[in-house]
């Protein structure tokens, strides 16, 4: 059983470990691994089909503990215990809930003090206890409702049926039911430096990508007061490894390449010569991306940006990496309409019926020549206008020349606007299928998608996985 100190605002603590609002999500699933002998059961739940519409959920059910982290920050802000009769908990060194300490409203107040008078739920028939960052949950039934309005202590019952606590939550500010998510931790860099934001550098048509920038944070090198310092950095395709490690830092990982398994699908993949060395990525785990540096130049080759969706397969590998990137339409050669028959313009003859002989001009500003005819019909003649001179028509100026794509667009949205380029139909050509090992990859395939210089990676339920920059061969 695990006995931990209750932080309100804060947190759960032991003596050697602690669970942190604010804490990323991969950090807590390290934390439960490393505590195999202690927590014997740990359920990741989330939303398959809209992932981003409900909260991260890491449930250990043998605790009685679900941890709720925000779906699009992916960290920590609601730590509610629902079975309190599988932990142990304690205040200020002073234990309320436990195998021998029955968790009453008595013990409540003794252990935390007196507050304001809680609120009642009547379809669930809970009152609530609230303290800052800190609420308590106790069964009440109907009757003793309107009598409460003086806190939950100053109600009267019968015999040895005074409530007893069946939920604790704790989170920071004062809303249990929307609770900020709090900033990460300074005990949780682990000496890391962590993306805020990332943005692809595109050409000014947005045809092309030339680089990432980044926003990036990490706590200070002031020991007695740490706080968090942002400074922001640049990336570009062929920049040398020396230049991005003075940029980045030290990768998390270097991973080399054995073979390309993507190379197939190039043009004349088999006159292309094998290297003898191996390229090579920079994982940056905490930032969310790869570079790909060429073997021979050690030059940046490539860029991987990665959501880390549930439901992918490098899922709680890396941080969400919570790109921008714009795309535009390729400039078509602007169409020119041919010039008029010179011959066809030229006294140009408009026969009217009745047509009166009353002052009027012409388009070229000369008055018109009337001629009558023995019918009653009037003949009109008019000079002709200078020949004009060609006609671009700009494409598609009714539609939208770009798009903006982030981590948490649509495919659909991207797949609509490319399939459109210079006017025809179905420019995308037909997904790559990507299969990892069926023996540990229980989400299945998905599909890469190559747009422009870019590859995305869609899962089933069209969100995008990961998004490929790689540079244009001339």
């Amino acid at each position: 059983m695990l006995e931990l100190e209750v932080i309100p605002e804060q947190g759960l603590q032991e003596e050697r470990w602690e669970i942190l609002l604010g804490m990323h999500f991969s950090q807590a699933v390290a934390l439960v691994q490393s505590l195999v002998r202690v927590v014997k059961s740990a359920h990741v739940v989330y939303n398959e089909q809209a992932p981003l519409n409900h909260d991260l959920i890491l449930d250990l059910p043998q605790d009685g503990m679900r941890l709720m982290f925000d779906s699009r920050s992916q960290r920590l802000k609601l730590i509610e215990v629902y079975n309190l009769k599988l932990i142990k908990l304690k205040y200020c060194g002073s234990v309320f809930n436990g195998p021998e300490v029955v968790p009453s409203v008595e013990q409540i107040d003794r252990a935390f003090g007196a507050t304001r008078p809680g609120s009642y739920d009547k379809q669930r028939q809970l009152f609530a206890l609230n303290f800052r960052g800190l609420t308590f949950y106790f069964p009440v039934d109907l009757q003793y409702q309107p009598h409460y309005s003086h806190g939950l202590g100053s109600l009267r019952f019968p015999g040895d049926s005074s409530p007893v606590l069946s939920k604790m939550m704790l989170y920071s500010g004062t809303n249990p039911s929307d609770p900020p998510v709090p900033p990460q931790p300074i005990s949780c860099f682990k000496s890391h430096i962590y993306a805020e934001d990332c943005h692809v550098i595109r050409n000014s048509g947005g045809t092309r990508s030339l680089g990432i920038g980044l926003r990036l944070f990490t706590p200070s090198d002031d020991v007695f007061e740490p706080r968090c310092v942002t400074f922001e950095r640049e990336i570009l395709f062929g920049e040398e490894v020396q230049s991005v490690v003075s940029k980045l830092g030290t990768p998390s990982r270097i991973f080399y390449k054995s073979d390309d398994k993507m190379k197939i699908h190039s043009k004349e993949a088999h006159k292309k010569v094998m290297n003898i060395n191996s390229d090579y990525f920079f994982n940056y785990f905490t930032m969310g991306i790869d570079i790909l540096f060429d073997s021979r130049t050690h030059q940046v080759i490539k860029f991987i940006l990665h959501t880390n969706f549930p439901g992918n397969y490098d899922f709680n590998s890396y941080h969400r990496c919570t790109f921008s990137l714009r795309i535009g339409r390729p400039t078509p050669t602007p169409q020119t309409l041919p010039s008029p028959n010179q011959s066809e313009l030229r006294n140009t003859q408009i026969s009217t019926i009745g047509l009166s002989s009353t002052n009027s001009t012409g388009k070229n500003g000369k008055s018109p020549k009337v001629k009558k005819s023995k019918q009653n019909h009037t003949t009109l003649t008019m000079d002709a206008p200078p020949p004009p001179t060609n006609i671009e028509i700009p494409p598609r100026a009714v539609e939208k020349n770009w798009i903006s794509v982030s981590y948490d667009t649509h495919w659909g949205e991207v797949n609509d606007f490319a399939s459109g380029f210079n006017g025809s139909e179905d420019r995308i050509e037909r997904p790559v299928v990507l299969t990892r090992s069926s023996s540990n990859n229980p989400f299945g395939s998905s599909l890469c998608y190559g747009v422009q210089d870019m590859i995305f990676e869609v899962m089933s339920n069209d969100h995008i996985a990961s998004v490929t920059l790689y540079q244009v061969e001339e």
